[in-house]
């Protein structure tokens, strides 16, 4: 296995001298400074929903309010606060946890928890 990682080794050290080194062009290091310090063009923040959007929507409302308003308008404001909502009789089994599982449930929720906090100290690890 080594002699044959050997002859490779001096197959590859005889190619190298025989094909010799090329050199870059002159201005080989320059082109590629300059694309270095190229900063991207940053492009200003544009919202999604257009302000002239925004305004024929508000319009929109307004003149939908006022239509409800006319169409209305002759008749008093009737408001019913009469809500009797009907009686369910549902019985629910009770619940009975033990110890050990109601230490689990504690324990787990304080671990989803925790998550938020960790995830913002890892972002500013990160940046520092």
């Amino acid at each position: 296995m080594e002699k044959r990682f050997n002859r490779e080794e001096e197959l590859l050290g005889r190619l190298l001298k025989e094909s010799g080194r090329q050199k870059p062009s002159a201005g080989f290091k320059m082109a590629i400074l300059q694309q270095l310090q190229e900063k991207p063009v940053v492009k200003p923040y544009q919202s999604l929903i257009p302000k002239t959007a925004w305004i024929w929507i508000g319009l929109a409302f307004v003149f939908w309010g006022f239509g409800v308003y006319l169409l209305y308008a002759d008749e008093p404001m009737k408001v019913a606060y009469d809500l009797k909502l009907p009686e369910w009789n549902i019985k629910l089994p009770k619940l009975h946890f033990s110890q050990v599982m109601l230490y689990g449930i504690a324990f787990l929720s304080l671990f989803l928890l925790e998550i938020p906090f960790l995830k913002r100290w890892l972002v500013k690890q990160r940046s520092i």
